[in-house]
């Protein structure tokens, strides 16, 4: 992200909370840190397995010119494999509804929102090394 050519700054405010809340919150970031990481996970997991496939390897070899056909190539692989926006949030629902807990602490706007997040970390990850 570029920097801003406008001064700005940061203003720290505490929250002024009793133990109880403090307990909730904690108990949300935790199902949270443990619903992101299992879908990172999972998606690292899709990835590699679109990475060692056939398609994938055969599209690969394909020259740029063949732009189009390699394209499709890639997006085969991928549904193959359900490496998808959509299906890491199928996932991230299948998993919370799985852990009581989970689904007890986290909305589903939520849930799907730290799906897109995993999501996006392991295609900027999948994007380096293509």
């Amino acid at each position: 992200m570029a920097k801003s050519k406008t001064p700005s700054f940061v203003t720290i405010i505490p929250l002024v909370i009793n133990s109880k809340q403090e307990s909730e919150l904690f108990a949300r970031f935790q199902a949270s840190r443990q619903l992101y990481n299992a879908c990172l996970n999972e998606a690292m997991t899709r990835m590699e397995l679109v990475k060692k496939s056939d398609i994938y390897q055969s599209a690969k070899k394909l020259s740029r010119e063949q732009n189009q056909q390699r394209s499709t190539m890639f997006s085969e692989a991928r549904k193959l494999y359900r490496y998808s926006d959509y299906d890491l949030q199928a996932y991230a629902t299948l998993v919370s509804n799985k852990s009581k807990w989970i689904a007890d602490k986290i909305d589903s706007n939520t849930q799907q929102a730290i799906a897109t997040r995993a999501f996006r970390a392991s295609e900027k990850h999948y994007l380096k090394l293509t």
